[in-house]
């Protein structure tokens, strides 16, 4: 839907713009109302193990943010690959 109608942007009408922008605006909305009710209640839930474990002595920071990074990089290592998937099968429509 999206590439399609950045595409062709200049030869459509208004309307059709007005119709991409809010579409974009309602999935950027979307997006951030999921990460409200489901990222930040686990966050603070680890930042909570995090000062437990912290002042217990049980290691330091670089540590802690290594294993973390490590833990999430096998999630952030397919966003390329699924944009990529999306985009050829959008292409060709």
């Amino acid at each position: 839907m999206f590439t399609r109608s950045a595409q062709c942007m200049c030869r459509d009408t208004e309307q059709r713009i007005t119709n991409t922008l809010g579409a974009l605006y309602v999935a950027t909305l979307f997006l951030g109302i999921m990460n409200s009710i489901f990222v930040q209640p686990v966050i603070s839930d680890e930042r909570a193990v995090f000062y437990r474990e912290r002042a217990a002595g049980m290691y330091a920071v670089e540590p802690w943010y290594l294993a973390m990074v490590r833990a999430s990089a096998s999630f952030a290592a397919r966003i390329p690959a699924q944009i990529l998937v999306c985009s050829c099968i959008y292409a060709e429509e």
